[in-house]
């Protein structure tokens, strides 16, 4: 994604096509970080493939959750490599983050990952789902759960 601020806050995409996960081969569309240092799961849907984005979206959002400061500093610096021609991720998240130094920063801090969902159209049990995790404000991870359609 070239313009994240498309996605209607500040993000800082860390990774695509992510799949760092243990004993699975699934992997997420994009990995961001946001000025809280929160990680943000964003899955992007082009078309009704049929696969139940809401509980995908919940998956990746407990995969993710234990990912601790210097795994997600790997994480984005592989992405740099990869499909930025280099640089430091140290640098570019102190700088996203506005601080000085990388210690300043908390990352991925407790329960405060987030979802989001872009498509062009959802199917009416994930909007059902995403409704419902909005409001299930007994689970940080559920409760901060956001639903954008992308047009």
């Amino acid at each position: 994604m070239h313009q994240p601020d498309a996605l209607g806050e500040e993000l800082l995409i860390i990774q695509k096509e992510f799949d760092g996960f243990d004993e699975t081969r699934e992997r997420l569309d994009l990995l961001a970080l946001d000025k809280a240092g929160n990680l943000v799961i964003i899955e992007n849907k082009l078309d009704d493939s049929g696969r139940d984005v809401t509980w995908q979206a919940l998956k990746y959002t407990a995969y993710v959750s234990g990912l601790n400061k210097l795994q997600i500093v790997e994480i984005y610096q592989q992405y740099l490599d990869r499909y930025c021609g280099g640089g430091s991720a140290v640098e570019r998240i102190c700088e996203f983050m506005e601080v000085e130094e990388l210690q300043e920063t908390v990352l991925n801090p407790g329960n405060g990952q987030r979802m989001m969902f872009i498509a062009a159209n959802f199917r009416r049990g994930d909007r059902d789902c995403a409704v419902a995790t909005q409001s299930w404000h007994s689970c940080p991870v559920l409760s901060g759960c956001s639903l954008q359609l992308r047009r």
